[in-house]
């Protein structure tokens, strides 16, 4: 049975949208809502796109770094 989450799930949603997390988000809706992946995939896309327009700067945004490799020789 499919139902629409509650003000607190909303925002539980919401926060996983802006850490960055939109899988939690995902599993969180499908779990509460009971509905498929594409459905809350759709939603959790739509959300995003909501968010950043009207909340750009409540987004994590992550440090985008070099990984470097450090090549060891065995003697």
């Amino acid at each position: 049975m499919k139902r629409e989450p509650t003000e607190n799930e909303f925002e539980k949603i919401k926060e996983a949208v802006f850490g960055g997390d939109r899988i939690e988000a995902t599993t969180t809706y499908i779990s509460i809502t009971q509905c498929g992946l594409t459905e809350a995939q759709d939603f959790v896309r739509t959300l995003t796109a909501e968010l950043t327009e009207s909340n750009p700067a409540k987004f994590v945004r992550k440090k985008q770094g070099r990984s470097y490799w450090v090549r060891l020789s065995v003697p």
